[in-house]
C-alpha cells in the first residue's frame, strides 16, 4: 500500500444529539450526511483509488457509496473498521460520559493502552483489530486505498501511528463528518500527509 485515506462517515442523527452511538449497524445518514457523502466525489476527483472499504456500520457504507461508484469500484466491508464501542456509555448524551469516552481514547493515544473503556474494550484490542483489517486490505495488493470509518477510531489509529501529528493539530482540527486524513507508510509506521484539509 502506498496511500491510505481514512474518511469519517457523514452526519447521523446521533451526531446532532450528541449521543455515544457505536452499536452495529447503527442509523442511516441524515440529509446533511448524504450531501457530505456526495461531496467526497469532488474531493477525490483527482485522487487515484484502487479500492474503497467501509466498516459494518450502515453509515460508513452509505458514505462510501457515491465515492466508490464514481471510481467504478465495489465497497468492501470489514468489521475491523467499526467504531470503538462505548461499552456501558452506549447512547448516553451526558457531557461527562462523552468526556470520559474521549479521555480514555486520549490515554490510549498517549500510550496507556491497558485501560478499559466503560467495562468494554482496551486500546490494545482496538488497535489489533484495526491492524488485522488493514492487513487484509494490504493483502489485496491495492496501492491507493480509501477506508470510511469512524471518528474515534481514526483519531486513535492516526494518533498512535503518525508521529508527525501533534496535540495542537488534534485540538484545532477535530475529526469532523467526512473529514479526511491521508497517510503514507514508512519503514517504522505511517506519515500523515494531510489532516482534515491541512497539508502536512
Amino acid at each position: 500500500m502506498k496511500h491510505l485515506h481514512l474518511i469519517r462517515h457523514g452526519q447521523i442523527s446521533s451526531n446532532v444529539t450528541g449521543a455515544l452511538d457505536t452499536a452495529i449497524p447503527g442509523p442511516s445518514l441524515t440529509p446533511t450526511g448524504r450531501d457530505q457523502a456526495l461531496a467526497l466525489v469532488e474531493n477525490f476527483s483527482h485522487v487515484k483509488l484502487d479500492s474503497v472499504w467501509a466498516s459494518t456500520a450502515l453509515r460508513t457504507q452509505q458514505t462510501a457509496a457515491p465515492l466508490a461508484q464514481s471510481k467504478g469500484l465495489e465497497i468492501n466491508v470489514l468489521d475491523g473498521f467499526r467504531e470503538i464501542s462505548a461499552g456501558d456509555l452506549e447512547m448516553s448524551t451526558k457531557p461527562a460520559d462523552r468526556a470520559a469516552y474521549q479521555s480514555t481514547i486520549t490515554r490510549w493515544i498517549l500510550g496507556d493502552l491497558d485501560v478499559r473503556l466503560a467495562n468494554g474494550t482496551n486500546g490494545h484490542e482496538v488497535l489489533e483489530r484495526f491492524m488485522a483489517a488493514l492487513d487484509e486490505v494490504s493483502a489485496t495488493g491495492a496501492e491507493n486505498v480509501a477506508v470510511v470509518a469512524h471518528g474515534a477510531l481514526i483519531s486513535l489509529w492516526s494518533g498512535v501511528q503518525c508521529k508527525n501529528l501533534t496535540e495542537e493539530l488534534f485540538a484545532r482540527h477535530p475529526v469532523v463528518n467526512t473529514g479526511i486524513v491521508s497517510m503514507e507508510p514508512t519503514g517504522s509506521g505511517w506519515l500523515a500527509t494531510s489532516w482534515m484539509g491541512v497539508a502536512l
